[in-house]
């Protein structure tokens, strides 16, 4: 029954940015699956914030001789982007996994997963858990969350839900 409908409003949501940024939603699903749902997403390239260092500009000078020593430029590093996953359990954290793979590979087995949880325990019943990973930006996706008891992660057996957010936990 998913995490919807007979037993429960559930619902799991993705947003790009924090929370309270619902204009930047990436996605929201009502919970309607019974052993897996998946989601296609993509990362983008972080902004970096504005430097505060302020330029020191000299009038220009005039040189006939090329410079003996090369000019170093700066550029940007791959910088990776970090996601949070909020899982709230139901009565049954141990049914639950969930793994992300890139969505450009054709294979979806189990050594493609990049990233996982599944060794959820009873201790987690009926509690959240914030997971925070980093991922390539501009990059291809699938999140993917199981629950081997085919009943979703609500409704009978609890008020389960799950949330992606763009950025770590303390940023939103």
């Amino acid at each position: 029954d998913g995490i919807c409908c007979t037993f429960g409003e559930g619902k799991y949501t993705l947003y790009w940015g924090k929370e309270d940024e619902k204009e930047i939603k990436i996605f929201e699903g009502d919970g309607d699956y019974e052993y897996s749902a998946e989601h296609k997403f993509q990362t983008a390239t972080p902004t970096l914030p504005p430097s505060m260092t302020p330029s020191i500009s000299q009038s220009p000078s005039v040189s006939f001789l090329p410079s003996a020593q090369p000019s170093l430029s700066m550029s940007p590093t791959m910088t990776k982007v970090s996601l949070t996953l909020v899982i709230q359990f139901d009565e049954y954290p141990q049914h639950t996994s969930w793994s992300i793979y890139s969505a450009n590979t054709t294979n979806t087995n189990y050594d493609d997963v990049l990233i996982r949880g599944d060794n959820y325990n009873s201790s987690f019943k009926n509690e959240s858990v914030n997971e925070t990973f980093d991922l390539l930006p501009n990059k291809n996706y699938v999140f993917s969350i199981i629950d081997f008891g085919g009943d979703g992660i609500c409704c009978s057996q609890g008020e389960g839900k799950y949330t992606l957010y763009w950025g770590k936990e303390d940023e939103k």
